[in-house]
């Protein structure tokens, strides 16, 4: 790559990302904002902050009254996400029985997917109880420590999970992290073995989760129930059969063919 062309490739990078910190400055701060707040939010000159925002409200995603004062985003980038949301498999088959799920347990329920060496959430139905384990859609964690991430492991063939299982980060995040490969998969066969997978204190010392594997147009996810471990531990059979039921139930119409790895 020529240093022109790749010096392109910094710039656009860097710009994406800044439009994605805007959104989430203006989430951040809760309401209209001035052009200040939002560059001292993002971290970025003022000067360069005008220039994404006017950008930004060409496009009609942002909006300022009377073309000054506070800014604010419009309504496009819901009407954007729903459209894309009305075309994702993921909320199409499974939202309803998931948020069902999170209703019926009382704990937040997750589906997430494996992404390089972390897990990468999709959707959360996070539980409405007071003490709950609380993240946002598009979360990573690292994967050896995390459940879904052991449920899709635990589905790929034996070749790639080895693969995955040496190049992983044994980072020390509780009393309880799994530190070795060896170690993880044992744990992994034990998951296979049973049909769900557990966290149980690993990535954080008071959370637990429950999860099983299920095939979505031949890629693998996983489905979670997380939430307090004094809550979660005990009932951990029972919460596996409950996700187990709604793979069942959904299996016919997420219908794909298996791959071996991702």
């Amino acid at each position: 790559m020529d240093a022109a062309r790749h010096t392109t490739l910094i710039v656009d990078v860097k710009t994406a990302a800044r439009t994605l910190d805007l959104f989430e400055a203006f989430e951040a701060l809760g309401g209209p904002a001035s052009l200040t707040e939002l560059a001292e939010r993002i971290g970025m000159p003022v000067s360069s902050c005008f220039a994404l925002v006017r950008t930004m409200q060409r496009r009609g995603y942002v909006y300022s009254l009377r073309g000054r004062g506070p800014l604010y985003p419009t309504g496009r980038l819901l009407t954007v996400a729903r459209a894309l949301a009305e075309h994702d498999v993921l909320s199409q088959r499974l939202s309803n029985d998931l948020a069902a799920l999170r209703d019926c347990c009382g704990e937040t329920v997750v589906i997430e997917t494996l992404n390089g060496r972390e897990a990468l959430y999709i959707d959360v139905f996070e539980s409405h109880q007071q003490i709950r384990y609380s993240l946002r859609a598009g979360a990573r964690r690292p994967a050896h420590a995390n459940s879904i991430a052991k449920a899709v492991m635990g589905a790929f063939l034996p070749a790639e999970r080895n693969r995955i299982l040496q190049v992983l980060e044994y980072r020390k995040l509780t009393s309880r992290t799994i530190l070795s490969a060896s170690r993880l998969e044992a744990d992994l066969l034990k998951g296979m073995r049973r049909g769900w997978f557990t966290n149980l204190g690993e990535s954080a010392e008071d959370l637990a989760a429950v999860d099983v594997p299920i095939a979505i147009n031949g890629d693998w996810f996983g489905i979670s129930i997380a939430g307090p471990l004094q809550r979660i531990k005990p009932r951990m059979s029972s919460l596996a059969k409950s996700l187990r039921e709604i793979v069942r139930a959904n299996k016919g119409a997420l219908a794909g063919q298996r791959r071996s790895g991702g």
